[in-house]
């Protein structure tokens, strides 16, 4: 069966946002519809909850993809990210997801070896 990929969420570290914000665009010129950290409404203090309410924008998003790609430079996924991967795979339709690069923590790993996720590291999307 072929996967039909149209909806791409990017989830990443915002030290990262103007480099995933450059990817994003490469996948709209691809005519991708990708929703990025730069749409996101992001909180504008260091309020845990503010943090927390922005995600349900992304997790909204995540319900609609075809496609979870984790921009995970240097092999870097920091907790809103870890939390956008987990509610990604245990979302009803366990999106698939993809991580850029080959994350260092080991819980990631064992997630991208295990064959009850549909997660791997996939850096092909990175030379779109």
């Amino acid at each position: 069966m072929v996967e039909i990929i149209k909806n791409i969420v990017i989830c990443g570290s915002a030290k990262y946002i103007e480099e995933i914000n450059v990817f994003a665009n490469k996948l709209r010129d691809k005519e991708y519809d990708v929703i990025d950290l730069k749409m996101v409404p992001y909180p504008s203090t260091y309020d845990p909850l503010e943090k927390l309410a922005n995600k349900e924008f992304y997790f909204d998003k995540i319900k609609e993809a075809d496609l979870i790609l984790v921009y995970d430079k240097d092999g870097y996924v920091g907790l809103a990210t870890a939390m956008e991967i987990q509610f990604s795979l245990d979302d009803s339709g366990r999106r698939p997801v993809r991580f850029l690069y080959v994350p260092e923590k080991i819980e990631f790993r064992a997630i991208i070896m295990s064959p009850n996720y549909n997660a791997t590291v996939d850096s092909r999307w990175l030379n779109i």
